[in-house]
């Protein structure tokens, strides 16, 4: 007896099969995203998606963020989507002196628990944000330090960076500056405004303010976005730095996105098969019309 299998018009199923091969690419051409929230609170609900980058692209779903406070960490970090981000590592550091600009990787920043995010409460800061808590060095706002970090083991690639650092336990307005670079091989850095490190001063103006109500890079910025390309083997450093108003750098969120469409690991070999089976058939089926 034969089986009862219904029949498709050819059509049909040579459409079917193109739209297979154009959902095959899509999926396995997805942005690797690793993000780091720095401070005591976990973010969760909503907040998972109330960030710079996920502003700066509305297609952008990762909700995995990697929760650190001043210690440095050696595995364990996950990518935006929940997949292991297997060989980064984060090495934080800090500066000690009033003089300095160079980020001692063997310095611990003097608090992770000490930004509470007690006087920003609304928008960008609003619930468990990753903007609302951060890690800072010094005891008082006449301290001038900064802090820093250090990623390794990221692949060959052009990455867009995204970092928020502010003192959000108070009203008042102050600066705060950012760096971004790179280096050759590990170690202790020095962060410049100009030569290797690209910069960036952002004055954070006294509360209310319509800053607070949404993430902007432009009119009323409240994080600074970079651009930095890795060849194999560097490593990104990054830093922050206080200014006029509050002299200790605060660091609290980052977001490192690389530019280029990586596959998916578990389905990427699968996805690619697909799509090139589907895709032959597509074109021989067009030159058959």
């Amino acid at each position: 007896m034969k089986a009862n299998i219904p029949a498709y018009p050819m059509k049909s199923l040579r459409l079917l099969l193109c739209g297979a091969s154009a959902l095959a690419f899509a999926v396995v051409s997805s942005a690797q995203v690793l993000m780091l929230d720095f401070g005591p609170t976990t973010t969760t609900g909503g907040s998972l998606t109330n960030s710079p980058y996920h502003t700066a692209d509305n297609t952008f779903t990762g909700t995995s963020w990697n929760k650190l406070g001043t210690a440095d960490v050696a595995s364990g970090l996950l990518w935006s989507n929940g997949v292991a981000a297997t060989g980064v590592s984060v090495n934080l550091g800090a500066t000690t002196t009033d003089a300095s600009r160079t980020i001692g990787l063997a310095n611990t920043p003097s608090n992770g628990t000490g930004l509470s995010g007690s006087a920003m409460t609304t928008g960008i800061y609003a619930d468990s944000s990753p903007g609302r808590d951060g890690i800072f060095t010094g005891s008082s706002s006449g301290n001038i330090r900064a802090v820093g970090l250090q990623i390794s083991g990221l692949t060959t690639g052009t990455y867009d960076i995204y970092m928020t650092g502010r003192n959000t336990n108070t009203n008042a307005g102050h600066t705060q500056n950012f760096y971004a670079g790179k280096a050759a091989s590990s170690g202790d850095f020095t962060f410049t405004d100009t030569g290797t490190f690209a910069s960036k001063s952002i004055t954070y103006f006294a509360a209310p303010t319509a800053q607070n109500d949404a993430w902007s890079a432009t009119t009323l910025a409240n994080y600074a976005k970079f651009s930095i390309t890795i060849t194999s083997g560097e490593v990104l450093q990054l830093a922050v730095f206080g200014g006029t108003g509050d002299s200790r750098g605060f660091l609290n969120s980052v977001q490192i996105v690389n530019t280029a469409p990586i596959p998916e690991p578990a389905s990427a070999g699968l996805l690619l098969g697909l799509a090139a089976v589907t895709g032959a058939v597509c074109l021989r089926r067009g030159r058959r019309a």
